[in-house]
């Protein structure tokens, strides 16, 4: 049984579970030099392959990724 992931909410930060349709801005984001050199565990250039790709639940063919 799949359970919908919580949203966090505070004055300052909003963490929520990414949609698919974000996929495409996520890419472009994480591929700016600024923000990959902040990011060293996320892969860079971010393949839109990874778009349904759990961070919390991988499948068993794909490692965790950990941003």
């Amino acid at each position: 049984m799949s359970h919908p992931l919580p949203t966090i909410r505070t004055s300052r930060l909003l963490l929520a579970a990414l949609q698919p349709e974000q996929a495409l801005t996520l890419s472009r984001l994480a591929d700016e030099p600024t923000i990959a050199a902040m990011t060293l565990h996320c892969p860079a250039p971010t393949p839109l392959s990874m778009r349904g790709h759990s961070l919390h639940r991988p499948t068993t063919n794909t490692p965790p990724v950990r941003c």
